[in-house]
């Protein structure tokens, strides 16, 4: 596959198959492990009589063996989720009284939602957040729209059951849901009456309680672990880098940007959206709902880059930002059927350049995704130069590891285990087996904090330790550690960015003394810079 994310729990999803609904890690809900782990069992039934596997046994090999097909499915679970954003905003579209035309329009720029189309890479659970948030709109966009055939307690059941399932996927979906319920009790208080609006709420909510319960069970299970895990969450994504202000800012230049936010047409109409709508040339219907969506989605978005200050990665805004995009793309679309040719005009040539825009970006994750993983390059490199050497890297190697490095690295965890009183997740004995002493070389992971963890101080934790969520161990980043231990190269990424813009100081340092003390010998480019690649050197120090 040639790129790996830290979040993808594809061993949680295979834990499922064996009965553990508890996830290893409680970062978020563990819904998407269980519908991996279907995905998994339907893949297994479907392999049987292609001859993939010959039974329970040959399919657990294959997990460890080589993972690839289990990270290829539960990659398309994700894609398949995500790509129900394209209907489900056509449909909304509809609800606002857009024209078939217009409304397909809505649905294509949601189809090519360049970040979406990234982030549908990887087997995280942002991509359904985003579709499953959407749903919430055309829920309550449904409800508090009289009418439309469906019965009362129909509609608050269907509102109840997508706030579950957005709530079900990632935790953060709260800053936006929380307004829009607000608002959607608002709009029927002053369409009906309090008492409706009342009874509406109290059923919606009365389905989301089982609902959420059911499909996250993981958490009921184990929910002091849970909230243990939420702490170390927060430690992780609440940030005062750069200040509440600064963030804001970032975000909003991150919107207008149009590989990782919605582009500048759209992005401004989503900013300015308050405004727009206003105007009698803006022809959708219920302007009061779709003001209400705008303000829930603007609350999430805003009170997210208030939290994390200038600390956002990539898929931080996905769910938002999809919502924004929806939002903008209907309110062009509204003045694209307006009956003043001026504003019609530039309706439809926004409409029309945001799809042109977004189909030229949507390509560039395609096509680096399909490239030679530098990993691989690598991999080659390192054996054919320092295959009797002792190697530490920073980079995620297929390169097979020698038992006696694999003994290195067990006994440095369960070092670490008993010095912060944690149990290790257990290992299959599978996970274990190491190839051929002519395949396998001695080469060891460098020692990284999780993200958002890196600047922890040790001793100084503001978390419950749990295992792997150590702060950085000090002696470990010193070159003589390693050298002492026989360790000779050292595969360094992104070394320009730690010394730059310092994220750990520790760390920092530790490439200063590398660089300083040691010999660089090979230097290479990414390949799929968008999927975690970085500028790799090698660095030999005798």
């Amino acid at each position: 596959m040639g790129y790996f994310f830290g979040d993808e729990r594809i061993n949680d999803a295979a834990k499922v198959l064996t009965g553990q609904l508890v996830p290893g890690q409680h970062f978020y809900p563990p819904l998407l492990n269980y519908l991996n782990a279907i995905a998994f069992a339907a893949m297994y039934v479907i392999g049987l009589p292609l001859g993939w596997w010959e039974g329970l046994s040959d399919f657990r090999a294959q997990y460890f063996s080589d993972p690839t097909v289990f990270y290829v499915t539960a990659r398309l679970v994700v894609a398949a989720l995500g790509a129900t954003l394209a209907p489900i905003a056509y449909l909304l579209a509809r609800r606002f009284g857009l024209s078939t035309l217009h409304s397909v329009s809505v649905g294509a720029i949601a189809a090519l939602f360049p970040l979406a189309v990234h982030l549908s890479h990887f087997a995280k659970g942002d991509i359904p957040l985003g579709a499953a948030t959407a749903l919430c709109f055309l829920a309550v966009a449904y409800r508090v729209t009289p009418g439309n055939g469906q019965k009362e307690w129909q509609q608050d059941a269907a509102v109840g059951l997508s706030f579950a399932l957005a709530m079900s996927f990632k935790q953060s979906a709260i800053f936006g849901l929380l307004p829009l319920s607000i608002g959607m009790f608002v709009l029927l208080f002053q369409r009906q009456s309090s008492k409706i609006a009342l009874k509406s709420y109290g059923r919606a909510v009365l389905i989301f309680v089982p609902a959420w319960s059911i499909l996250n069970i993981g958490i009921l299970l184990d929910f002091q672990r849970f909230l243990e895990f939420q702490g170390i969450q927060s430690a992780m994504s609440i940030s005062q880098k750069g200040g509440t202000w600064a963030g804001i800012s970032q975000m909003l230049g991150t919107l207008l940007a149009p590989q990782y936010g919605i582009g500048w047409i759209l992005g401004i109409a989503a900013i300015l959206g308050g405004i727009l709508v206003r105007l009698e040339a803006c022809q959708i219907k219920d302007k009061p709902l779709w003001r209400i969506l705008w303000i829930s989605s603007a609350i999430g978005a805003v009170t997210i880059a208030a939290l994390t200050g200038t600390r956002q990665p990539t898929q931080l805004f996905l769910a938002p930002f999809g919502e924004l995009l929806i939002l903008g793309a209907i309110l062009l679309a509204g003045f694209a059927q307006s009956a003043t040719r001026q504003a019609a005009l530039l309706g439809k040539v926004s409409l029309a350049a945001t799809l042109l825009v977004f189909a030229i970006y949507m390509v560039h994750p395609i096509a680096q995704a399909m490239r030679t993983p530098l990993a691989d390059t690598i991999d080659v490199y390192l054996a054919q130069t320092h295959a009797d050497d002792r190697v530490v890297t920073m980079m995620r190697t297929k390169a097979k590891q020698s038992p006696a490095a694999r003994d290195w690295e067990d006994a440095r965890l369960h070092r670490l285990a008993a010095k912060y009183n944690v149990a290790l997740p257990e290992v299959a004995p599978e996970s274990r087996a190491a190839g051929t002493s002519e395949q396998a070389m001695f080469w060891v992971p460098l020692p990284q904090a999780m993200y958002g963890l890196e600047d922890v101080t040790e001793g100084e934790e503001t978390y419950s330790v749990q295992a792997h969520t150590w702060p950085l161990q000090p002696e470990e980043w010193q070159l003589q550690y390693w050298t002492q231990q026989g360790f000779t190269v050292f595969v360094l990424s992104d070394v320009a960015y730690h010394l730059a813009q310092r994220p750990s100081e520790v760390v920092s340092q530790f490439f200063e003394e590398i660089i300083t003390s040691c010999q660089i010998e090979r230097s290479f480019s990414p390949a799929k810079p968008m999927y975690l690649e970085y500028l790799t050197e090698i660095y030999v120090c005798t």
